[in-house]
């Protein structure tokens, strides 16, 4: 048995924490470098689970493990008031808080083998007044900044895979034992419990906020899944129904001061008032820093709107800059200046709510992330920033050309993204259709025809509803959708395409145009492949009469 340790206000060990291990394996050897590691990350994601564990593993490597709420100036000086008293530090009357802070800092730079936590340590500049000088102990922050310069070694904690997800949420739900493997629960929970883990994209608070909602319905898991694709905003912001309602209404009346409002439960704890086991909503996790964000920056608010609208993954930053017309005098002014850009990026990467990989040049958002965001707009400032994405994203989108391949498979995702957009509001505009013509057409050379297929007809029926079905942009559909069938041996599907984009040619550009000779010999060419060169030799013919006029 090893000497007892002084925990002093370490909240107790989470019994279904799951999975981490590589993150753990990674604290702990940081730690025997670094005096000072940060894990950072989304809200949400986990950090301060992840650091609470350590701590309860580790307790007999430290004769002090000390947990103090860094969210605020109020917090850090009551969390160490707190440990002058639990250290039994002298505290003479009349001394001030500043003082008893001091008192706390002195005894963990003259005392060796401590542990502090500093959980919620996002005022990097706050946090630096409290730090302790010297390296006698060890300090981790919990933190959704981005850039710890060389306050603290950081180590990022990303959101759990399928698997991991998995077993959090049959754990959390008592489903299975808090201390079983994924392989105890019966295999169609399994292959749900993974459906849901993705469909959270991985965030540990949205799985133990969906475990809370299983346990406290006894609803199924096939039925959870489908409850959550039609009603995600409302299960985002869903919190455990298990507080009793006095607990409520102190959480209702004291939610308009933001340090009352983040540490409620707590507070209520304290005073003997049973609250919630369960964490706050995942939605109420992000607002503030959505809140803080557009007091700050409107242009970095603004950028974070436009990313709920684009797809998630490796969002090229060029998108911005290119599409910069299409997004508003805010987003318009950023995209154009470099030193705009980083300003307002800065604003949003202090609270991790998006991730930049700076080699290459693209942004990361979770999808719960753009789910509360979209949750927070009506419906007509949602339908505004769909038309303003999809907008940008046909502008950004290069002209097909071999050159411009490696551009086009980087935009792919968020011209997919875009198509999703243009069907869930029916934006029907020519801008629209020209990303998807071009879309599909690159989709197309590169033979992904089951790929570039939704993408063509999608286009053709914008330009004929917006252009009117005799519109040459029209021509160029069919010529594209009939090059595809015919691609794929489907020759009876293709004919009437060719014929009718010739026909729309002819009557708008003039029989001798070269988009006519273009059609002819498209045409001409699906003659022979089907056996009939008696009707495809005079198109040739005439084709090369065009051809021979416009050199």
């Amino acid at each position: 048995m090893g000497p007892k340790v002084a925990r002093l206000d370490l909240p107790h060990r989470n019994p279904c924490f799951t999975g981490r291990e590589a993150v753990l394996e990674h604290l702990q050897k940081a730690l025997s470098k670094h005096r000072r590691v940060a894990l950072t990350g989304l809200g949400g994601v986990g950090k301060t689970q992840t650091v609470l564990a350590y701590a309860h593993q580790r307790l007999e490597a430290y004769t002090h493990v000390c947990w103090v709420d860094a969210a605020s100036r109020e917090t850090l000086t009551s969390g160490y008031i707190r440990l002058a008293g639990l250290l039994k530090l002298p505290t003479p009357g009349g001394q001030s808080s500043t003082q008893t802070v001091d008192s706390v800092k002195q005894w963990l730079a003259s005392h060796q083998g401590w542990l502090l936590v500093l959980d919620n340590a996002d005022d990097l500049g706050l946090v630096r007044e409290f730090l302790p000088s010297g390296n006698c102990g060890h300090v981790v922050l919990t933190t959704r900044a981005w850039a710890l310069g060389a306050l603290a070694q950081s180590i990022e904690v990303q959101k759990m895979g399928h698997e991991e997800g998995a077993l959090l949420l049959l754990r959390r739900a008592k489903r299975i034992p808090e201390d079983a493997l994924l392989e105890a629960a019966d295999p169609i929970d399994q292959a749900r419990a993974k459906e849901i883990a993705t469909q959270l994209d991985g965030l540990p608070l949205a799985l133990d906020q969906a475990a809370a909602y299983l346990e406290e319905t006894g609803c199924r898991l096939v039925d959870y899944l489908q409850l959550y694709r039609q009603h995600a905003p409302e299960l985002l912001r869903r919190r455990g129904a298990l507080a009793s309602t006095r607990a409520r209404w102190f959480e209702t009346l004291l939610c308009y001061l933001h340090f009352w409002r983040r540490h409620a439960r707590k507070l209520l704890r304290q005073g003997g008032v049973l609250a919630s086991d369960h964490p706050d909503a995942v939605a109420s996790t992000w607002v503030l820093s959505f809140e803080q964000i557009e007091r700050a920056s409107s242009a970095a608010a603004e950028l974070l709107k436009l990313c709920a609208f684009l797809h998630p993954d490796r969002i090229p930053e060029e998108l911005f800059v290119e599409g910069a017309p299409e997004l508003g005098p805010a987003l318009k002014a950023v995209g154009s200046e470099a030193l705009a850009w980083n300003n307002a990026l800065s604003e949003i990467l202090k609270y991790s709510l998006l991730q930049r990989d700076t080699n290459a040049g693209t942004l990361e958002v979770h999808q719960l992330v753009q789910a509360v965001l979209k949750a927070r707009m009506d419906a007509a400032t949602q339908r505004r920033w769909a038309k303003r994405a999809v907008r940008a994203i046909a502008r950004a989108f290069p002209s097909v050309e071999f050159s411009n391949w490696a551009r086009c498979e980087r935009l792919l995702p968020q011209a997919h993204a875009a198509m999703e957009l243009i069907n869930e509001w029916g934006l029907e505009f020519p801008e629209a259709a020209r990303l998807l013509n071009r879309a599909g057409f690159y989709l197309s050379e590169c033979a992904r025809y089951p790929e570039a297929e939704p993408l063509y007809r999608r286009a053709l029926a914008i330009r004929e509803k917006a252009l009117g079905a005799e519109h040459p942009d029209v021509a160029q559909s069919l010529n594209n959708l009939a090059l595809l069938y015919r691609a794929q041996g489907r020759y009876p599907e293709a004919e009437p395409l060719y014929r009718r984009a010739l026909a729309i040619w002819e009557k708008a550009l003039g029989p001798e145009h070269p988009n006519v000779a273009t059609a002819l010999e498209n045409y001409a060419f699906l003659l022979r492949v089907i056996g009939r060169p008696d009707d495809a030799a005079p198109m040739e013919t005439r084709a090369r009469a065009i051809r021979a006029k416009s050199c």
